[in-house]
């Protein structure tokens, strides 16, 4: 006979799931969506008056800040609800031409280190590189002074995030000048200092996207492009119809960007530094892009060129800032904003200024893209928009959460444990349980790599409910609200009769009286 099994860490008295409040000044962790559905056509009001205010926002900016043009796409989850164009796409055409559209190219300029880091995710997880390399093993005629006595060793995922302390850009003559031979280019950087110690501060680097970008070329193999890697492993798969080309056939679907001076912007390929800034790419692509970050639960496939899980990775924080309220990842950049951290990339380069934000705990995202690189608003007013959006769209998910469902084999679980513990179907239908003396709910875990999914069998996932139960943010970490309870004695997915001999709940352990 067992009653309970006591491990290391847990005290005598039972599990503690909910920290003690006491000195804790951290407010409860918000709750936030956990299903997706699709939302209905027509949209519901809610979300259409939220997508008229983005429009009244873009025409204004559009208006007063006298932006030649400015198209806007957004997206939730697989689902493109809006675009929008103002504007004119080419002022100079006679006449001057309508609105840009989702089909006009556009420079989308840095977001194309969104692209160049996730190229690096795909050859990590085939194995190819490890982010962890020194670049050196694939890129040998790289080097860098070292006025430091820390190793001297650049890495991929410095490249990545930002990190590797290398300078933000080539020197003289060799910056975004495509005229520059590889080897120029390795040659300039073996007589340029590293600006900072790696990891020591974030310090923004297109020398090391470049770098990275081509490190990825080279460790695929011999005569292997950077720009067709790109082509590739991304955008063929993501039906996406951007370009690194710049021929007089892509630059004839390019709106037309404005230079700051009123004159009109030109196009011209980036050279080495292309893995930086490089790519064309149209609203309607960047609606491929967001939709491929939102299915972070889909597993690699022809279409989706990297595991849901190396999604969630990429747009990870790698190096908190110093204002207390960003981030940055590799490379994306986050500020808590409207109750949720937006991640961002923009990208600025002659005639154009573009950004992509999303909220992954929405699968809420926007592209915006101004035909001039001289805009007032660093996020292209995307940000702002999204946050008119935000609330919207909680809104509406929470109204279509998934309503509870009593799991179909709960009666092997209901009854009475030793300690005081017991579970059974509460006044409101859920399945309850007092644990060690502690209320809560629990809810079936499912098996979702098979189709369709099933039931465990031999688990549920129990979460705290009553006071006290929703602890800061910081206290998830001890896996209070998110761990299964184990019950002894069935037999797995299929077995709905068999009664529980007893359960298991992180460490500690009671069997059935």
């Amino acid at each position: 006979m067992w009653g309970r099994i006591v491990l290391s860490g847990i005290i005598a008295s039972g599990v503690t799931l909910v920290r003690a409040q006491g000195g804790d000044n951290y407010s409860p962790c918000p709750r936030l969506p956990t299903g997706f559905p699709p939302l209905p056509t027509p949209l519901p009001e809610k979300v259409l008056m939220a997508l008229q205010s983005v429009d009244a926002l873009f025409s204004g900016v559009v208006r007063d800040n006298n932006i030649s043009g400015l198209v806007a796409t957004v997206v939730y989850d697989q689902q493109p609800l809006w675009t929008m164009g103002y504007g004119s796409a080419n002022p100079w055409a006679t006449p001057a031409a309508g609105p840009p559209t989702g089909k006009h190219l556009l420079r989308i300029a840095s977001i194309t280190k969104t692209f160049t880091s996730m190229l690096a995710y795909v050859y990590r997880d085939a194995g190819v590189v490890d982010l962890d390399d020194d670049v050196r093993k694939h890129v040998p005629d790289f080097g860098i002074l070292h006025p430091y006595s820390t190793q001297n060793v650049t890495t991929m995922r410095q490249l990545a995030s930002h990190t590797s302390g290398l300078p933000r850009d080539l020197g003289y003559p060799c910056g975004f000048d495509p005229s520059c031979s590889d080897a120029d280019v390795y040659a300039m950087l073996r007589k340029t200092y590293r600006v900072l110690p790696q990891f020591s501060r974030f310090h923004y680097s297109n020398v090391g996207f470049g770098l990275l970008g081509r490190a990825l070329e080279m460790a695929a193999g011999p005569q292997q492009r950077y720009e067709d890697l790109v082509a590739e492993r991304l955008l063929q798969p993501l039906g996406m119809n951007a370009t690194f080309d710049v021929s007089p056939a892509t630059l004839s679907r390019m709106a037309v960007g404005r230079n700051s001076d009123g004159t009109r912007a030109t196009v011209s390929a980036l050279g080495w530094e292309a893995p930086a800034g490089g790519l064309l790419a149209s609203a309607d692509d960047m609606t491929q892009w967001l939709k491929f970050h939102f299915r972070s639960d889909a597993p690699a496939s022809k279409d989706q060129p990297v595991d849901g899980s190396t999604v969630t990775e990429a747009l990870a924080s790698q190096t908190v800032l110093r204002d207390g309220s960003s981030a940055v990842g590799l490379p994306w950049e986050y500020k808590y904003s409207g109750g949720f951290w937006t991640k961002s990339k923009q990208g600025e380069l002659p005639g154009f200024r573009s950004s992509v934000t999303l909220i992954s705990e929405l699968k809420l995202g926007i592209f915006v893209s101004a035909l001039q690189s001289d805009v007032s608003e660093d996020s292209v007013w995307a940000i702002p928009a999204i946050d008119l959006l935000s609330s919207a769209v909680l809104e509406i998910l929470n109204e279509r959460q998934p309503t509870y469902t009593l799991p179909e084999h709960y009666k092997q679980f209901v009854g009475s444990y030793h300690f005081n513990s017991s579970i059974f179907v509460g006044p409101s239908g859920v399945l309850e349980g007092i644990i060690f003396g502690q209320h809560l709910n629990f809810t079936e875990v499912m098996d979702t790599s098979v189709n369709p999914p099933v039931p465990i069998g031999i688990g549920l996932r129990a979460e705290p409910i009553g006071p006290g139960s929703n602890p800061g943010c910081r206290w998830l970490d001890d896996g209070s609200d998110l761990e299964i309870i184990y019950f002894d004695g069935l037999k797995g997915p299929g077995d709905f009769t068999t009664l529980s001999s007893g359960f298991r709940f992180m460490g500690s352990a009671a069997e059935r009286l």
